[in-house]
């Protein structure tokens, strides 16, 4: 029997289907503004149409942000203790999900 291909989650015609991209740009110190380049909106979590009114980013996307801020801001934070002041600094992050 031939292994079955993965599924990616963002096929166009998968109603549950997701790619999740999230940009991260430094303010000070260990603030970021985060934007989520897949949905608008405010930081209300809850679940996309069919399950919720889809207002805001689920949890894959903060999951997503949450991990690129935590790589961002562990990289400022060292570049401070070598003195290293960056010009600019943002981050971004992505995920995939797929059906095995």
């Amino acid at each position: 029997e031939p292994k079955r291909k993965p599924k990616l989650l963002d096929d166009p015609q998968d109603p549950f289907a997701k790619i999740c991209d999230v940009e991260l740009a430094h303010l000070d110190g260990c603030r970021f503004d985060v934007s989520f380049r897949t949905r608008e909106g405010e930081l209300l979590q809850e679940q996309p149409c069919p399950m919720g009114p889809g207002h805001g980013p689920e949890a894959v996307s903060t999951f997503v942000a949450s991990a690129t801020y935590c790589m961002a801001s562990s990289l400022n934070y060292y570049l401070a203790k070598a003195r290293v002041v960056p010009q600019e600094l943002s981050a971004k992050g992505h995920a995939e999900m797929r059906l095995t």
